[in-house]
């Protein structure tokens, strides 16, 4: 698994940036239970707001949910 990761990394030349999962998680699951929504979606809203950055997504649920938390969008 770890070769697969390694040539993953390789390949993205920094284009890629990994976040642990482990440091969203709580937060993660605070919007997923509130919200309904799946844990693998919810982790994107919640490393949005831990980095201050907007979200760029179609996803029509998370879309919905970036308004409540006030969650800045990137317009596709």
């Amino acid at each position: 698994m770890e070769a697969k990761f390694a040539a993953l990394r390789e390949l993205s030349s920094g284009n890629l940036i990994f976040h642990p999962e482990e440091q969203l998680l709580e937060t993660a699951m605070e919007i997923a239970i509130h919200h309904k929504i799946t844990v693998y979606d919810s982790l994107y809203l919640a490393l949005s707001i831990q980095k201050r950055l907007p979200l760029a997504t179609l996803d029509k649920q998370q879309l919905k949910i970036v308004e409540d938390l006030k969650i800045p969008i990137i317009s596709l």
